[in-house]
């Protein structure tokens, strides 16, 4: 659109006198929509002895604080290096729940 072509000037007139006139925020000011930082959880598992990680055979349930279950279960082709994160789509940091259902009798001890 131009000021070549009378008809497509004024409907670019038209189309920004119906959009509300606000000034951008300075750079002393508040954004006017602040932006919402994302968290992720990572869950990883280590013998203790050797310090290497189960990466096959591990099932593991996450409730995330969003109130979004996941159940996990690590084998070839899964995340690298036995570890599983869901990914930067927490908006608080408040607190998950991991467990692992087929663990029995086994000491865990969060690092």
């Amino acid at each position: 659109m131009g000021a070549k072509n009378s008809k497509n000037a004024k409907a670019a007139k038209n189309g920004a006198d119906t959009h509300p006139q606000v000034d951008a925020p300075a750079p002393d000011q508040d954004a006017a929509v602040e932006c919402k930082l994302k968290h992720f959880i990572e869950v990883r598992v280590e013998y203790e002895d050797t310090g290497a990680l189960v990466e096959t055979g591990m099932n593991k349930r996450l409730v995330l604080n969003n109130g979004e279950t996941r159940d996990v279960a690590l084998g070839p082709g899964a995340q690298a290096g036995g570890k599983y994160a869901t990914g930067k789509i927490l908006t608080s940091t408040d607190v998950c729940h991991v467990s692992f259902p087929d663990m029995y009798d086994a000491e865990i001890k969060p690092k």
